[in-house]
């Protein structure tokens, strides 16, 4: 069958504040030209970063995550954007993202997005 709509994304997808009505067992997805997409992540918005505290452990989610352009190793990959502020120095952070199941790279800005390297 057909596995997408006429912009190339994904033909079946469940909006979970929508509820489950129509025929057929659920999740019911609608079969028009275009399909419903979910909002990208809040952090997905450069100006939008997930704060991460001190000690904390997080997990990201790239599902409906975009590109803006900002990585510099392959700016047509998808994003997100967290943010640690640090009160004292120096501080060691230590970011890890095996077992992603993504391939993952990090790149790491100052408070106005310049690269540090």
């Amino acid at each position: 069958g057909i596995t997408t709509d006429l912009d190339g994304n994904p033909r079946f997808v469940d909006d979970p504040d929508t509820p489950d009505t129509g025929n057929g067992d659920p999740p019911v997805v609608d079969m028009g030209a275009y399909e419903f997409q979910l909002p990208p992540p809040a952090n997905n918005d450069p100006n939008n970063p997930q704060p991460i505290n001190s000690g904390e452990t997080i997990s990201g989610d790239f599902a409906n995550a975009s590109s803006d352009g900002t990585a510099p190793c392959d700016p047509n990959s998808v994003d997100l954007f967290y943010q640690v502020t640090i009160t004292t120095g120096p501080a060691t952070l230590e970011v890890n993202t095996c077992g992603s199941a993504a391939d993952t790279a990090l790149a790491v800005f100052d408070s106005i997005m310049t690269e540090l390297g």
